[in-house]
C-alpha cells in the first residue's frame, strides 16, 4: 500500500520509433584532393594529398550494412578532428545539420588546418558507422612545417638570420628580430598560427594579424619564378617570408604586398612595401607590447644634428633598456660615403654605438640583413647626411 499523501499515475505507452535496420558502411570522397607539402623535412610536394581551407568537396555515401535506408534523409554528416597541438577533440564543427546520402562541405574552420578530420555518415551511430580521414592542408601549403619550425629555432633568441634579402621588409624584419630575443615562444607561435591556420594573436596585446582573402601570399611555391631571395642569393626561408610579407600584407590598408621576386626593390614591390615610421611604432606596441615608445624621425630631411649629439641620445637609450631602430640612407651607413640622393630607405637594430673624436667617426654594431653583429664606421659628414632618426621602445 502507498504511503499516506503519495499517489501512482498510470503508465502511458510510448510510440518508439525503433532503430533503423541499416547503417552507413562506407562513404567516398568524389571531388579531387588538392596538392601539399609532405611535412616530412624534404620539402616535397604531394599531389592530391589533402583539402584547401575555403575549398568545397562532395562526399557521398558508397554503401549500407542492409540494403539502402528507406529515407536518405535519415543519414546525418559530421566532420570531427583531434587538435594535434592541443590534443582537444573538435567533435562536429559543420555549422547546420546536413542529411542526404551526399553533400558538399565548405571547409572554412580554420583551426582544423594542419589536421586529419574525420568524414562522418551515419543513421543510428555516429561513431562507428561511415568514416573517411582527410588531411586538411595548412594555410601555407606548400611549405614544409617540419622545415619551417627548424628555421624558426634557428632565429629565436639571437634574432640571428632573419634576412629580407632584396625585399624592402627590413622595418618587420627589426621588428621579428626584437621578438626573436626578447620573447622567443612568441615569435615561434605566431609564425606557426599563421603557417597553419592564417592568423595569429598576439598573446600580450591581443592584436590580430590576419592573411585576407585572395590567397596571393600562399599559393606561392619556392620553385615559382618569383619566389623571393634572401641576401647570399639563396631562397628566402620558410619563417622569413611568412613573419615578414604577413604581417606587412596585413598592415596594408589598400594594395596587396606583392613579393614580386625578379623585381624585388623594384616599383612594385617597393612601393607596396614601404613601412613608414608610425607603422614601425605601431608594430612596437601591438606586436612587441612596448608600453614606451619614442618616434624621433623626419623623411623629408635628415636629422642634421651634430653627430655626437645623435649618437650620445642614441647612447643613453640604450643603457635605458631601449630596443632601437634606426631610419637611414643605406650607402651613407654602408659605405662611409654621402649619397648622391640622401633618403630614408633602410631600417636597421641598434645593437651598440661608440663614438671615435679623434678620428671623427661614429662606429656601430648593428642588426641587418640577418647579421646580428654587423660593424659600420661612419664618418661624422655622411652620417649627419644619412641619419634620419629613431623609434624606440622597451
Amino acid at each position: 500500500m502507498a504511503a499516506p499523501g503519495v499517489e501512482f499515475g498510470t503508465k502511458t505507452p510510448i510510440s518508439r520509433k525503433g532503430i533503423e535496420p541499416t547503417q552507413v558502411k562506407s562513404i567516398k570522397l568524389i571531388s579531387d584532393l588538392d596538392d601539399g607539402a609532405a611535412n616530412d623535412s624534404t620539402r616535397t610536394i604531394k599531389e592530391k594529398s589533402g583539402i584547401v581551407f575555403g575549398k568545397t568537396y562532395t562526399f557521398k555515401v558508397e554503401s549500407y550494412t542492409n540494403g539502402d535506408p528507406k529515407d536518405v534523409n535519415l543519414v546525418k554528416w559530421a566532420v570531427s578532428y583531434t587538435d594535434r597541438e592541443t590534443g582537444k577533440l573538435y567533435e562536429n564543427v559543420l555549422k547546420d545539420v546536413s542529411t542526404g546520402d551526399e553533400i558538399n562541405i565548405t571547409f572554412n574552420d580554420a583551426n582544423g588546418c594542419g589536421n586529419n578530420l574525420e568524414i562522418k555518415a551515419y543513421i543510428n551511430d555516429v561513431d562507428n558507422e561511415g568514416k573517411l580521414t582527410v588531411f586538411k592542408h595548412n594555410r601555407f601549403r606548400f611549405f614544409d612545417r617540419k622545415t619551417l619550425k627548424t628555421e624558426i629555432q634557428q632565429r629565436i633568441n639571437t634574432g640571428k638570420d632573419i634576412d629580407q634579402g632584396q625585399s624592402s621588409m627590413c622595418a618587420i624584419a627589426l621588428i621579428g628580430h626584437f621578438m626573436a630575443i626578447q620573447n622567443p615562444t612568441e615569435y615561434e607561435k605566431v609564425i606557426l598560427d599563421l603557417h597553419r591556420k592564417g592568423e595569429a594573436i598576439i598573446t600580450s596585446t591581443q592584436y590580430k594579424i590576419k592573411l585576407d582573402s585572395d590567397d596571393h601570399l600562399i599559393e606561392m611555391k619556392d620553385s615559382d619564378v618569383k619566389y623571393p631571395k634572401n641576401s647570399y642569393g639563396g631562397k628566402m626561408s620558410y619563417a622569413d617570408y611568412i613573419y615578414l610579407f604577413s604581417i606587412k600584407d596585413f598592415l596594408n590598408g589598400i594594395f596587396d604586398y606583392d613579393p614580386d621576386g625578379p623585381g624585388a626593390g623594384g616599383f612594385v614591390e617597393g612601393g607596396t612595401g614601404l613601412t613608414f615610421p608610425n607603422e614601425v611604432e605601431k608594430m612596437m606596441k601591438n606586436i612587441l607590447g612596448y608600453k614606451d615608445v619614442k618616434n624621433e624621425t623626419n623623411l623629408i630631411t635628415s636629422k642634421w644634428a651634430n653627430a655626437k649629439d645623435s649618437a650620445n641620445e642614441l647612447s643613453q637609450l640604450l643603457a635605458d633598456g631601449y630596443s632601437i631602430g634606426l631610419l637611414i640612407t643605406a650607402e651613407n651607413f654602408q659605405h662611409n660615403n654621402k649619397a648622391t640622393f640622401s633618403i630614408p630607405n633602410h631600417w636597421v637594430g641598434l645593437k651598440t654605438i661608440t663614438i671615435d673624436e679623434q678620428g671623427g667617426k661614429i662606429i656601430l654594431t648593428l642588426f641587418t640583413w640577418g647579421d646580428i653583429n654587423k660593424v659600420w664606421t661612419v664618418l661624422y659628414d655622411p652620417f649627419e647626411d644619412g641619419y634620419f632618426g629613431f623609434v624606440a621602445g622597451k
